[in-house]
Formats: structure tokens, sequence, C-alpha cells
């Protein structure tokens, strides 16, 4: 509905700065990857289309939308190059942070436990610091965090 919206109200108010055509939609890995490629307005499963998400008679502003769907390690920057004001949706965003100086966020995790926190910390940092450089480069007017995980993660913040 994000995308329907923005992107509508983008192509039929064309002078204004609230909306965008451009999405960058950033995941942690291929499964959910390829699972969202049914937000593509031209995909063959388009929920657009399939879940009458907007009448007929808009699903054709919805092919004006730049949607880039990739994992958080290989954003594509000249997939968008040309868009400006560019709108990010973090899906699976509580393993997007930066860790906040001097805290140590594995406390008293040993071996492989602490191994796998020093990896997801390294990747969520890797993810916010992607997010900082397409901001730079091409520009964001929006973030929006998505998570369907209903419950906090020690070693997320």
């Amino acid at each position: 509905m994000l995308i329907a919206w923005q992107t509508v109200n983008a192509v039929r108010r064309p002078g204004s700065r609230k909306f965008t055509r451009g999405f960058l939609i950033v995941t942690p890995g291929l499964t959910i990857k390829d699972r969202l490629r049914v937000l593509q307005p031209n995909d063959s499963d388009s929920y657009y289309q399939s879940r009458e998400i907007v009448p007929g008679d808009m699903l054709a502003d919805l092919e004006r939308a730049r949607i880039v769907i990739t994992n958080y390690h290989a954003f594509k920057l000249r997939e968008l190059m040309g868009m400006k004001n560019i709108m990010a949706l973090n899906d699976e965003a509580h393993h997007c942070y930066r860790q906040k100086p001097g805290e140590d966020q594995e406390g008293d995790l040993k071996g492989d436990a602490r191994k796998e926190a020093e990896r997801n910390r390294e990747a969520a940092r890797v993810w916010i610091s992607g997010l900082e450089i397409v901001a730079r480069k091409i520009g964001i007017n929006r973030v929006v965090d998505l998570s369907a995980t209903p419950f906090f993660l020690s070693n997320s913040r």
C-alpha cells in the first residue's frame, strides 16, 4: 500500500515533493528478496492487481514506479540513478542498526553464540551504512522500517 499510495500520488501530482515513484526495498536475505518480487507492478503475480490494491484504472500509474529490491549487502545505486528523494523500505528492519559507542552487545556470550552476535552486528552496520551512502548519493526522503518479528531480539538494537 505504501508503494501504491506514493506512486499514484507522485504520478498525479508530479510537482509535489511529498510523493515519490522511486523505492529501494532492502531485505536481509535471498529468500525474502525473492518473495517480494510481487511488489513489482509488472510481475506475473503482482499484488497490486491480484489483491486489487488499487482500482484497475490506477494500474497504469503503478507501472511508472521504479522499485529496486535488494539485499542489504548489495545495494544497487545504478538502478535508481536519475531518481531523487526515494523511499527506502527496510524489510525485517530489526536487523538494521548501529551499535552504541562503548556498548558491548555480546555481554556474557561465549564461543559460537558470541561469534554469531558479532556477525549480526557487522551485518547491521553494513546495512545502515549502505542506506547512508544511498542517502548521500541520490537522496532518501523517507525510511520506513517494517518487521514481522513480534518480539525484541536480545542482540538487535
